[in-house]
């Protein structure tokens, strides 16, 4: 903030930081070469996160070719289930179900727990003996724990938080995010 006495007036100057955010090994929808790189800073118990489900499938058809999503694990400690749902969706990536796997998990955010995770791993027939091994493996683990502590050294403070190409987008609206997308377009000349 810029105050300035005279003219009494105040003035915001907003600092857009670049993050280089790493997304190798992480699910992702859209062209694997897509100009603009959406990576979200989730958490399965969160139900502004559930809610961002849809604009993501509008964004897809909307910009065909032109975006990818990137999910990045943000398991929030105060949200007691988050970290083993987002484990057994790491897993999951693991048998190639990442992204319905994710969606039946948002499809019960608000009710998340022990035997609901269960449920949705019995549907995809994941109640077995080699997917508890698989989610308790250093490389499923680890992956969760890497994504957490890239989102705290860039900055995430809570959930859903997006970057679009390495900026921060404040506006989680569709709107906010055509505007952010056709900016990144326009400023790459596509």
């Amino acid at each position: 903030y810029l105050l300035g006495r005279k003219s009494k007036t105040v003035r915001i100057i907003e600092v857009v930081v670049d993050r280089s955010i790493n997304t190798s090994g992480s699910p992702y929808k859209g062209a694997v070469d897509a100009p603009v790189e959406i990576a979200e800073f989730t958490d399965f118990q969160c139900p502004y996160c559930a809610k961002l489900t849809a604009i993501f499938a509008k964004l897809l058809a909307l910009y065909p070719g032109k975006i990818k999503i990137v999910y990045k694990s943000y398991p929030l400690t105060n949200h007691r289930y988050a970290w083993k749902a987002a484990v057994a969706a790491m897993a999951a990536h693991r048998k190639g179900q990442f992204w319905k796997f994710h969606d039946r998990l948002f499809d019960h955010h608000k009710a998340l727990n022990d035997q609901v995770i269960q449920d949705v791993r019995k549907e995809f027939g994941f109640d077995t003996p080699e997917f508890d091994a698989l989610m308790r493996s250093p490389d499923v683990r680890t992956q969760v724990a890497q994504d957490r502590t890239e989102g705290q050294r860039i900055g995430v403070r809570g959930t859903p938080t997006i970057f679009i190409n390495g900026k921060r987008l404040k506006d989680k609206t569709l709107e906010g995010f055509q505007k952010a997308i056709d900016g990144e377009l326009k400023a790459l000349g596509q």
